[in-house]
């Protein structure tokens, strides 16, 4: 797979992005770097400051009921996969989301699991927070913006393979 077109012969790579600061670090990797080509499920609607050529939006799809619907989203995944517009497709868990709900769409499960690993795979579980809001949530057990409770961004946490603090330490 080039950096330029995406390819259709290797599965589609997938992240799943958690925490508050999980925007800000999508718009961070489109604008600065022009070859890159990603997908993004969005778990809430994304504004126009967010969107940029490279990035192709969608809105995860909600259960009637309430929460994610994983043959649908699996369905929204293989389907961006076919088009093979994206190089990487970002799943963006919400505040109130635990990561390894998306992460389990990925698990062999037999029948169409199969296809489905043929075209896409996960690659990482990403954690986006900046150090001020972890430390308020984690050692003070303050409730921050955009996070549900402390607990949640220890679960995120431990979920992630991949913990990216920004701004000042």
């Amino acid at each position: 797979m080039t950096a330029e077109t995406p390819a259709t012969s290797q599965p589609l790579s997938v992240s799943i992005l958690a925490g508050p600061s999980a925007r800000a670090l999508v718009h961070d990797v489109v604008s600065r770097d022009p070859k890159c080509w990603l997908g993004l499920l969005a778990s809430s609607h994304v504004d126009s400051q967010t969107t940029h050529d490279q990035l192709t939006v969608e809105q995860l799809v909600a259960a009637s009921g309430g929460g994610y619907d994983p043959e649908r989203i699996r369905a929204q995944i293989s389907a961006i996969a076919e088009k093979a517009l994206v190089n990487h497709l970002i799943i963006e868990c919400d505040s109130k989301t635990h990561p390894i709900a998306f992460a389990s769409l990925f698990l062999p499960d037999g029948g169409d699991g199969q296809r489905f690993s043929e075209v896409v795979r996960l690659s990482s579980i990403l954690l986006a927070i900046d150090s001020e809001t972890l430390l308020s949530s984690l050692v003070h057990g303050n409730r921050a913006p955009g996070v549900t409770s402390p607990c949640i961004i220890a679960d995120q946490i431990e979920c992630a393979d991949v913990v990216v603090l920004r701004g000042k330490p």
